[in-house]
């Protein structure tokens, strides 16, 4: 599928970072690095990403850093997107902590992105949740049953 958007026509000398995404699909999904985050999207720090068409973020882990001719793109047809944010100021795991990350990933046939959720500490693991709350508009226009409103 050939780009479709501006953000897909970058120059070659855009750095692009590679990133795992737990519970996200398998592989490895390419971003842009604004000129914002160069020199902090580093291997080893968590990364907030847009996936799909409607652009949900994601925390991700950064896994490989280079551009397109270094990352075998240079050649390749998809919408590149920039990553939204840099979470952490220093990495969370080195390179020898990546290929053990990688190893364990291909031995247990593992989303990469989730062994290294599974393999950091729990506290920087970030939680996502949705809550949804009726507003007083709401209420006025679905008020509840009178015999809901005598049992609480």
């Amino acid at each position: 599928m050939p780009p479709t958007s501006s953000e897909s026509f970058l120059p070659p000398s855009t750095q692009l970072v590679q990133v795992a995404v737990p519970r996200g699909p398998r592989g490895l999904l390419t971003y842009a690095i604004p000129t914002e985050f160069e020199g902090r999207a580093v291997v080893g720090t968590r990364l907030l990403v847009p996936l799909g068409k409607s652009n949900r973020k994601l925390t991700g882990y950064a896994v490989l850093v280079g551009d397109r001719v270094a990352l075998g793109l240079e050649s390749a047809e998809f919408e590149i997107k920039p990553i939204a944010d840099v979470l952490d100021e220093r990495p969370l795991f080195d390179a020898r902590m990546l290929e053990l990350f990688q190893f364990i990933s291909t031995y247990y046939h593992a989303p990469l992105g989730d062994v290294i959720r599974g393999g950091l500490p729990t506290a920087f693991n970030v939680a996502d949740a949705r809550v949804a709350r009726l507003t007083d508009a709401g209420h006025a226009a679905a008020p509840l049953d009178p015999l809901l409103t005598r049992i609480g």
